[in-house]
């Protein structure tokens, strides 16, 4: 009995200890993953924050243009 004990609780050590390197595998690929998620994430943030400022740039100067135009017309 003891031996039959003994090999039971070796083999759901062994699966421990598999099941825990395959989570620590998939921890560090996930990791890897949510990374450069983020790093995209940041970048079309800034493109998208560079387009708006740009923009509000060029309405301002349409809308100082088209005030000097209503003002001659």
């Amino acid at each position: 009995m003891t031996t039959d004990l003994h090999q039971m609780i070796g083999r759901i050590d062994e699966r421990t200890e598999i099941t825990l390197k395959l989570m620590k595998e998939f921890k560090d690929e996930f990791k890897v993953v949510a990374d450069d998620h983020e790093k995209r994430l940041n970048s079309l943030e800034h493109d998208r924050s560079q387009a708006k400022g740009i923009l509000y740039i060029l309405g301002g100067i349409a809308t100082v243009f088209g005030a000097i135009l209503g003002k001659f017309f």
